[in-house]
């Protein structure tokens, strides 16, 4: 029987290089598809857009805030916008409300159901552990032909302009995420035990709940049996994960582990916090199957015992430098991956050195970098002390200095922040 919504299109977009919101978008992608709806070629074409918004980074805000006007100025008239995603929990005055844009809370998406009078309700819709081919919210919608100077010429010309509005074109590709296209994402948790004083994300997280182990194993069988090779797991802090369940990361490795088929997985996200708890136990774990890790992901954030305290990180650099001096002498071959903020309220000079220290002598086989911005909501954005812009970009442009120094040493230095965004 054919879909009431046949021959209706569609348009879902979100921050791609999130793997939990690409995963949430690509859900509500799947349910459109599988009530009748079809992915929109052109602009004028869309009968529904779907913006899921992002509120981690002022960055994020302003790519979905852009996006949202974007659509709102371009759409056809009988066209509905659905607003949803992190920034309706972070930052929701943020986003505008002309009377044509519908909210739904992220945590309730089954909400859409009240819109689309779906066939196939939401809840019906697995929770997906591969990418659909959703747009990213910061460059999705591009002109041919053209280009829009103000807003008075767009709307002067626009009934022209529309019709050589196109989106970008996938060609079968997955959008950019911190996993490779061909990656299968292992869901084992939601939301996270720490409390960072930066973290926004939080905000909008729902609270902590672990999968149980029985359910991320059905998880890999599927995957094994759609021929993915490659996993990762999944979760905002997977180092907390099972301490509501009575288990721990561990536990759920030798589960995984215990399947004798061929594949490699990506350790994301691994908080140093509670690698603590069970560290011994971990380098066992990986000892016996490091030939099927593929990287280790193990976020520090500052160098300086005392911007960790400030951060509200739960652990010391001590600890760390233990943890990664211990993985490299035995695991040589595991790249190792990190992230810092630079920045962060109060950072002195010293407090920066010990993190350029930090990268030089343990030499991760990636570092990102990140500056520090306030978020609201956030218990940093009320510590006083912030860094100047210029002292920001100055911190930034020092790492850039280290960059090829880094790299014949086998570190790979991605910044997050740009100097000349920091004048």
């Amino acid at each position: 029987m054919a879909h009431k919504d046949a021959g209706r299109q569609f348009y879902v977009c979100c921050r791609t290089g999130c793997p939990r919101r690409i995963l949430d978008s690509s859900r509500i992608y799947n349910y459109l598809e599988s009530n009748g709806w079809t992915p929109a070629g052109a602009i004028s074409s869309v009968d529904l857009f779907v913006v899921y918004t992002c509120g981690g980074f002022q960055s994020a805000e302003n790519n979905s805030i852009n996006r949202i006007r974007q659509i709102l100025t371009l759409k056809k008239k009988t066209a509905k916008v659905i607003v949803t995603g992190c920034l309706l929990k972070i930052h929701p005055a943020a986003i505008p409300e002309p009377g044509d844009v519908i909210f739904v809370d992220p945590h309730h998406l089954e909400g859409l159901d009240d819109i689309v009078q779906p066939t196939v309700p939401f809840a019906d819709i697995g929770e997906p552990n591969t990418h659909s081919p959703v747009h990213d919210i910061q460059g999705s919608i591009h002109t041919l032909g053209h280009t829009i100077r103000t807003v008075a010429s767009l709307r002067n010309g626009l009934h022209e302009i529309r019709s050589h509005i196109r989106f970008r074109r996938r060609q079968g590709k997955t959008p950019y995420t911190p996993f490779s296209g061909d990656t299968y994402c292992l869901n084992i948790a939601s939301g996270c035990l720490s409390n960072c004083a930066y973290c926004a994300i939080k905000l909008a997280s729902e609270p902590f709940r672990s999968q149980p182990v029985e359910d991320v194993l059905k998880q890999l069988t599927t995957g094994l049996a759609m021929g993915c090779r490659r996993f990762a797991l999944l979760s905002h802090d997977i180092g907390c994960y099972g301490f509501d369940l009575g288990c721990d990361l561990c536990d759920l490795l030798e589960a995984l582990f215990g399947n004798a088929e061929n594949f490699s997985l990506i350790l994301s996200d691994l908080n140093p916090r509670w690698l603590g708890r069970y560290f011994d136990r971990f380098m066992t774990t990986i000892d016996r199957h490091q030939a099927r890790l593929e990287d280790l992901r193990i976020p520090v954030q500052s160098g300086s015992d005392r911007i960790l305290s400030q951060m509200k990180r739960g652990y010391d650099i001590e600890s760390v430098k233990r943890f990664f001096s211990e993985i490299t002498a035995r695991f040589p071959r595991l790249d190792l991956h990190t992230h810092f903020i630079i920045g962060f309220p109060g950072e002195t000079e010293d407090d920066f050195l010990q993190t350029v220290k930090f990268i030089e002598t343990y030499r991760p086989a990636k570092v990102s970098v990140y500056a520090y911005e306030d978020r609201p909501g956030t218990k940093a954005s009320l510590i006083p002390d912030k860094i100047p812009g210029d002292v920001i970009r100055k911190r930034a442009e020092t790492l850039l200095g280290l960059k090829d120094r880094l790299a014949e040493r086998g570190t790979s230095l991605v910044m997050g922040v740009d100097p000349a965004d920091k004048k």
